[in-house]
């Protein structure tokens, strides 16, 4: 038994490494994998093309030809739909990846005002009456009612602020319908990869320092909007100020798609700044043989 373990973990291990050994793994796919995937091809295409179509031609009344052809559009259908779900969002990213080089991150002014903005409660200011971070992103954006959609990011500490800024724009100044804040524990948003626990707006404790959670839960915020408000990305900015270092982290790695519009309030003067982020073609270089060709560096992005 031990020495027929060893010799089917030799050839596990040829195909498994071919780097290390190229010329067993080049005889081993050539006289037997070959064979072996041309049976199961020529199997199959007999039951299938041949067998089922003769069945279907019974069965249905029509020619064989017609329901060959039939069975060749769905499987291409199929294998269509199998890349378009599985590969292609892989394969966009690798080709960006090859192609393009580092993105380019310009901070600008923020003239805009966006329909959608996403946002981090901060604690009650320690200076009374000077807003928060909050409080002055969402001022700019409600401006000439533009803001529709307002998703605030709170913990235990920050809800009473979040709260207070509520109701201070909705009721003292009616600059916000309260339909459009989203926050707090009862607002609920599906989590694809756990249906069973979907994410509130609450964070708790032990979640705030743990980017990744984070992450994820700008990028479920996201998902809620186009869902359920049909919103774009573009059609939303997020304002990382006032929270912690690892809830501003969690925010930008979800918001490294230039797709997704990032901003930040200046400490200096509390002026909103806007981040783009921009890929650019890496540059072409001339290679032998005189074709020009696209630089593939191979370190990460």
């Amino acid at each position: 038994m031990l020495m027929e373990r060893n010799i089917f973990s030799d050839i596990s291990d040829i195909f498994a490494k071919p780097d290390e050994s190229p010329i067993l793994y080049f005889f081993a796919s050539f006289f037997i994998v070959t064979p072996l995937l041309g049976l199961a091809v020529n199997g199959l295409s007999t039951i299938v093309f041949e067998s089922t179509c003769e069945w279907l031609k019974t069965q249905f009344g029509f020619d064989k030809l017609f329901w060959q052809i039939t069975l060749v559009l769905l499987f291409t259908v199929l294998v269509f739909v199998l890349l378009l779900l599985f590969k292609i969002p892989q394969l966009i990213k690798t080709l960006r990846d090859r192609i393009f080089g580092q993105p380019e991150i310009n901070v600008t002014p923020l003239q805009a005002t966006y329909r959608g903005l996403i946002t981090l409660a901060s604690p009650t200011p320690r200076v009374p009456n000077r807003p928060t971070p909050t409080e002055l992103a969402i001022r700019h954006h409600a401006q000439n009612e533009t803001l529709e959609h307002c998703w605030i990011i709170c913990t235990r500490s920050s809800l009473p602020e979040a709260e207070r800024i509520i109701d201070q724009l909705v009721g003292d100044e009616r600059l916000v319908p309260r339909k459009a804040f989203h926050y707090g524990p009862d607002y609920r948003i599906e989590n694809s990869a756990n249906r069973r626990q979907p994410f509130c707006l609450l964070v708790e404790d032990d979640r705030a320092d743990d980017p990744n959670y984070i992450r994820e839960l700008v990028n479920a915020i996201y998902q809620d909007a186009k869902a359920n408000y049909q919103f774009s990305e573009f059609q939303i900015i997020t304002d990382y100020t006032g929270a912690t270092k690892s809830m501003t982290a969690g925010i930008i790695l979800a918001c490294a798609n230039p797709d997704r519009k990032l901003q930040y309030i200046s400490q200096l003067d509390n002026k909103m700044k806007e981040i783009k982020i921009s890929y650019r073609l890496k540059p072409i270089r001339q290679i032998p043989g005189g074709t020009d060709a696209l630089v593939s560096n191979s370190m990460p992005y």
